[in-house]
């Protein structure tokens, strides 16, 4: 969590006019209404509100040799072309590049048939992480529960969301366009 302090234009040594907490998107809409800031907002009543998760998917590419650096962490590429928008079209998200699986996810997940198959080829592997901008919504949001506290002794925090056909059909045609570049 961090805090930004604002001084107002006139001040020398006086106090905070505004002070900004955050805690990401799950930690803010927690911990504000745990403290009772959302009563000074005009806004209050969309605290927590409208909580945006992104409609992710990974798709890996297979390649005929193993390729350089692949058990490093990297983000080498991000296709922004389909994030503004295009004429006609709508803003679906962004697509990352990422790196291979974790061989022990390999093994993890690979069918037990695969024996000892999958895991060598995770280091042919590169990804491309597709994630579709979801609709806003009211309904998603983070809440706090009125029965139970956390370890903190805070309201535990409710995370309801839900994604729309639109956020699902985003991620669909990204995923698409993923799978054609990595062809």
């Amino acid at each position: 969590m961090s805090s930004l302090w604002i001084a107002p234009r006139d001040a020398v040594g006086s106090s905070a006019v505004t002070d900004t907490s955050s805690a990401g998107a799950l930690g803010s809409p927690h911990l504000i209404p745990s403290s009772g800031l959302e009563a000074s907002s005009p806004a209050r009543d969309w605290v927590g509100q409208c909580l945006m998760r992104h409609c992710n998917k990974i798709v890996f590419g297979l390649f005929p040799h193993r390729l350089e650096g692949s058990r490093a962490f990297h983000k080498q590429v991000g296709i922004l072309d389909f994030y503004g928008g295009n004429e006609g079209e709508p803003k679906l998200g962004c697509i990352q590049s990422i790196h291979p699986p974790p061989t022990g996810l390999v093994r993890e997940i690979a069918p037990s048939f695969l024996g000892g198959v999958a895991e060598p080829l995770a280091d042919r592997c590169t990804g491309l992480l597709v994630i579709a901008e979801d609709e806003p919504r009211r309904e998603n949001g983070v809440s706090l529960s009125r029965s139970s506290t956390d370890r903190y002794g805070l309201p535990r925090a409710i995370v309801t969301h839900r994604y729309t056909w639109r956020d699902v059909h985003a991620r669909r045609s990204l995923a698409q366009v993923a799978t054609a570049i990595l062809k």
